[in-house]
């Protein structure tokens, strides 16, 4: 690697420093009742929020509620924007990183992150010529397999990424992957990569490794923008508690269930969405769209949300994988994780409500699921149900809590395992070949280290939430099942794709 400049070097060391005093400082959450509603929370356009995010389709809280406006997180969130224009995080002209992914890490992770936090680790699956068909069934983008209706191939699909800027000199995400299934073997194999720059490149042929790489810069990107920031914070996150506080008062026994899942929503989405979506955010430095890119992305995707995507079995069916004729690891994993979620929500919902008749006669409930179903784009598009029932209720709860947290590690935290490979998973692919400059690696090391801060662990009991003695123990029995799950998890060898208990936080909220 060449020499950096000792000025960036002085402004890497102030930033990964802050970096490590905000994670030392940040302590899990208590979660004990909820206070009292004050006021009604409007939703408006983000670009009326932020006029420097001009975002018009993506609608966000108008403000935050006195219990989630926080005086310290404000002052640190304000603090960190001043020092990125006193101290930009990036340089001009910066060499690339080194061509050992060791040597490259060794020089992003400081001491103060290996002293603060672990090292990641390579998954299995993400070898330096990685098997994309494995890591199509047994990583964070299993979540992306769908069956092409045209033509029935399993595919990965980015190509809608083409509509959207890019950054001069980078390659198009435009990217589609095909698969291939095994009966015998169950396996996907990946067959075809069709790019935007390069046309269709096949299995065996120059260009397969580069086209790989490109389709994995595709997945990564998809993954933090889309999935995790954009439908799990932007959605899940902030709709879900603008609905549930507007219409459910802190005492009801529904609003309670939601309690450690919506807690914190919106004073979360309030500090990271400038820091990551402003001009010059760590989304435009990270990735390959402009900010004007990004802005038309966000905006298009936002319009497109599909609510299945919060329940696996739901999802995999949208997929059209009913009859998926391959294994897929992650997909078992997701659905033994939400079947907890599910079956914590049916035994509460049945807890309170004797009958379908006796929950349809609650204005409460019935007001709340209407403004959630005008919230979130596209409503609930049959997730629930055609009308209102205990089971439909409880499975659109049960998906919700498992989005905050099983999907939300999914799609953020795990991803430091994987991002950070930039020789086989890059943010970014450069059209001349070269590699990403040490700003750009920094800037990603340093965003993954920021989501791996500790919030509120998923295996603990939250009974403290509860309305009564009865809802207390629903709780704890949840508690207990998840404890199960893990003792089972804790029996058998796992790589960093598998989603477990000990590792989740009850929800998306810091």
């Amino acid at each position: 690697m060449a020499k950096v400049p000792l000025g960036w070097r002085l402004r890497k060391r102030v930033w990964t420093r802050w970096q490590t005093l905000r994670f030392r400082l940040s302590k899990p959450q208590h979660i004990g009742a909820p206070e009292a509603h004050r006021g009604t929370i409007r939703s408006i356009p983000m670009g009326r929020k932020w006029r420097k995010i001009p975002l018009r389709q993506v609608l966000v809280y108008s403000r935050l509620p006195r219990d989630e406006a926080k005086l310290g997180m404000r002052i640190f969130t304000r603090l960190t924007l001043l020092l990125d224009r006193i101290l930009p995080q990036m340089g001009k002209d910066l060499p690339e990183i080194d061509a050992n992914i060791d040597k490259a890490l060794k020089f992003g992770l400081t001491r103060g992150y290996r002293k603060a936090f672990r090292a990641p680790v390579v998954p299995a699956e993400l070898p330096p010529d990685p098997d994309l068909g494995e890591l199509a069934t047994a990583s964070p983008y299993s979540v992306f397999l769908a069956r092409n209706p045209d033509d029935g191939f399993v595919e990965w699909d980015f190509r809608f990424f083409g509509d959207f800027e890019h950054h001069r000199g980078l390659r198009s995400l435009a990217v589609r992957v095909v698969f291939s299934e095994s009966i015998d073997t169950r396996k996907l194999t990946a067959q075809e990569i069709h790019t935007a720059d390069q046309g269709v490149v096949r299995r065996g042929e120059p260009g397969w490794r580069e086209a790989k790489r490109l389709a994995l810069c595709a997945a990564t990107t998809h993954m933090s923008l889309t999935r995790h920031y954009g439908y799990v914070h932007l959605v899940s996150g902030d709709h879900w508690a603008v609905a549930a506080r507007n219409h459910l008062p802190a005492d009801h026994p529904i609003y309670r269930l939601l309690w450690p899942s919506l807690f914190n929503s919106l004073y979360t989405n309030h500090a990271i969405t400038r820091g990551q979506m402003l001009p010059g955010g760590d989304f435009e430095h990270m990735f390959s769209l402009t900010h004007a890119g990004l802005m038309a992305c966000f905006d298009t995707m936002y319009g497109r949300y599909p609510i299945a995507v919060i329940d696996p079995e739901a999802d995999w069916a949208r997929r059209g994988l009913a009859d998926a004729k391959f294994d897929c690891r992650s997909q078992q994993n997701l659905m033994e994780l939400f079947t907890l979620m599910h079956d914590h929500a049916s035994r509460y919902v049945d807890a309170y409500y004797a009958s379908d008749q006796e929950l349809r006669a609650d204005p409460a409930v019935a007001a709340f699921l209407d403004a959630l179903a005008t919230l979130i784009p596209n409503g609930f598009d049959g997730l629930a149900g055609d009308e209102l029932t205990r089971d439909g209720l409880a499975r659109l709860i049960g998906a919700y809590i498992y989005e905050g947290n099983t999907i939300h590690d999914m799609a953020g935290t795990s991803l430091w395992d994987y991002q950070l490979w930039a020789d086989r998973n890059p943010t970014r692919v450069y059209a001349d070949g070269r590699r990403v400059p040490v700003d750009v690696f920094q800037r990603v090391i340093n965003n993954n280290f920021a989501l791996q801060i500790k919030r509120a662990p998923l295996l603990a009991d939250y009974g403290e939430a509860a309305l009564d003695g009865e809802g207390r123990a629903l709780f704890t029995q949840f508690y207990e099942e998840c404890r199960a799950l893990q003792d089972r998890y804790d029996q058998a060898p796992a790589g960093p794709w598998r989603m477990e208990p000990k590792n989740l936080e009850i929800s998306m909220n810091g």
